[in-house]
């Protein structure tokens, strides 16, 4: 499962968020994404977790979590489709955070 983590620190390492997660279970993979916006960096990161189980549960206990001083926001990723990419406000970006998609 990709996991979405919104509201990170500019200063994260990829290591530290594998940590994070993996309290929880295995993790495959981190991919952490920096975009400035409106003259501040913003960060924001997909995790994947093989394990649906373990992966619910890292959302469930991470989610609102402060993590170096920054309250985090942990989702289930959506994978955005053509149309709902296109008319999406997610600055190119596939996939997106749950609480971010409009129906």
């Amino acid at each position: 499962m990709r996991i979405y983590v919104g509201k990170l620190s500019k200063n994260i390492k990829k290591e530290k968020l594998e940590i994070l997660f993996s309290e929880y279970g295995e993790v495959k993979k981190v991919i952490i994404f920096f975009e400035k916006n409106n003259n501040n960096w913003e960060a924001f990161a997909f995790i994947d977790m093989p394990n649906e189980k373990e992966a619910y549960a890292a959302i469930d206990k991470l989610d609102n979590k402060v993590f170096y001083d920054n309250k985090l926001s942990v989702h289930q990723a959506r994978y955005l489709d053509y149309d709902e990419f296109r008319k999406s406000e997610n600055k190119g970006r596939r996939y997106s955070d749950f609480t971010n998609t409009k129906k």
